[in-house]
């Protein structure tokens, strides 16, 4: 586990995958402060560039990913969601003072939304244009269009990280899964980048969408169905799960 070190003189930032914020709750005060600063530890960090990373006057969309998914959406609408989010790792990432860090990030969003509907998305996003341009060294003013953010699969989530996000529809639908039972290939970092037939390539911050635009919308898959704690089943399909 690498700490402080990797940081030290350089512009990659102890970048929270799950943000500090996005945990800031619980029945008191002090439950929530402590959720919060138990966000801070080195296995929630990975090295992102700081113009990534960080609000600046050129606002990442990492950040305004992060911004949007919480205080636009969940807070906004008074609703709960689950937010899973994680690196892409490759065998072929670069390294920098002898340690491999990741390209690309992705998050995806799970919520049950006013009309009692489950309905998922999921985000990926690359820094690879910039760091190769500009390297770790400096830290440059970089257009927001550096920065590759697609509105993508849960599908191509889990090939580019081989994790397993599928389920089954019993009373405990995640707790019996194996994440790691898929077949997995390192990837080559050209497969890592590269946009998928299903993405969708957000150019600025206003679209962003928690819904997928109607081009991720996969109408050949079937339907599937999560438990609820009041009994029943929230039904749906792979255009709402994807």
């Amino acid at each position: 586990q690498i700490d402080g070190w990797l940081y030290e003189s350089n512009y990659f930032d102890r970048g929270h995958l799950t943000r500090h914020k996005d945990v800031r709750w619980g029945k008191t005060p002090q439950e929530a402060l402590q959720a919060a600063e138990d966000s801070c530890c080195w296995t929630n960090c990975v090295p992102m560039h700081s113009q990534f990373n960080q609000k600046g006057d050129e606002t990442p969309l990492w950040f305004e990913l992060e911004h949007y998914i919480l205080e636009d959406c969940i807070e906004a609408s008074n609703f709960k969601a689950q937010i899973i989010t994680g690196p892409v790792l490759s065998q072929q990432d670069p390294k920098y003072r002898n340690v491999q860090y990741p390209l690309s990030f992705w998050k995806i969003v799970v919520a049950v939304n006013s009309q009692k509907k489950l309905f998922a998305t999921a985000y990926l996003l690359s820094q690879a244009e910039t760091l190769e341009k500009f390297g770790i060294e400096r830290a440059p003013e970089v257009p927001f269009g550096q920065f590759e953010t697609y509105q993508t699969a849960i599908s191509d989530i889990e090939l580019l990280t081989g994790l397993n996000f599928k389920y089954g529809a019993d009373r405990h639908p995640l707790s019996k899964i194996d994440p790691l039972r898929q077949e997995y290939r390192p990837l080559e970092p050209q497969e890592t980048q590269k946009p998928f037939r299903t993405s969708h390539l957000l150019s600025s911050p206003e679209e962003l969408r928690l819904a997928p635009p109607e081009d991720l919308s996969l109408k050949d898959r079937p339907s599937m169905s999560l438990p609820h704690s009041e009994g029943g089943n929230y039904n749906f399909s792979h255009e709402q799960l994807i």
